[in-house]
């Protein structure tokens, strides 16, 4: 194929004429920024760092060892909250958009006029929303397969189905 044989393996804008301002263009674009992108770099480093150095604090309140690596703090806090198996990650999805459901009204004026469901799948984690004319609920897509620790399905939740994506 002669496409294969022209084609490489090294990624980026910067590889074709003009690629550097290209790619400044378009992160000017996509961020609405006047940054350059070592900026917007750098920045991503020291948002990374803030969001760490809470994340120790949070760790150490847990009583978690000031010495653990992040994955360690992760796998601690992974058998802390639990792992959920088959339909237990399904009963859980459920349990946890039902009660933000029953308390989205507190912040929330308007409501979605169609229900969300969720739906097991094999790879999971993603919305589908309700029919325009309202015959289809919006979906959100659990996977089941597997297992998943229970600290982290709230947030998946509220992202992708309530308030999140169906809202």
């Amino acid at each position: 194929n002669d496409l294969e044989s022209r084609a490489t393996y090294d990624a980026g804008a910067w590889k074709f004429p003009e690629g550097d301002a290209y790619y400044a263009y378009v992160l000017r674009h996509f961020t609405t920024t006047e940054m350059t992108p070592d900026e917007i770099y750098e920045l991503g480093l020291q948002e990374v760092a803030r969001i760490r150095a809470e994340m120790q604090v949070i760790f150490a309140e847990l009583g978690y060892p000031a010495g653990e690596t992040l994955v360690e703090s992760f796998d601690r806090v992974t058998q802390d909250s639990g792992v959920l198996r088959g339909d237990e990650i399904l009963a859980g999805f459920e349990a946890i958009i039902d009660d933000a459901e029953e308390r989205v009204a507190a912040s929330f004026d308007m409501l979605p006029s169609t229900e969300v469901v969720v739906i097991p799948d094999q790879y999971g984690g993603y919305y589908s929303p309700p029919a325009l004319d309202g015959s289809r609920p919006g979906a959100f897509y659990a996977a089941t397969s597997g297992t998943r620790p229970w600290f982290n399905m709230p947030s998946l939740a509220y992202h992708e189905a309530v308030p999140g994506h169906h809202f």
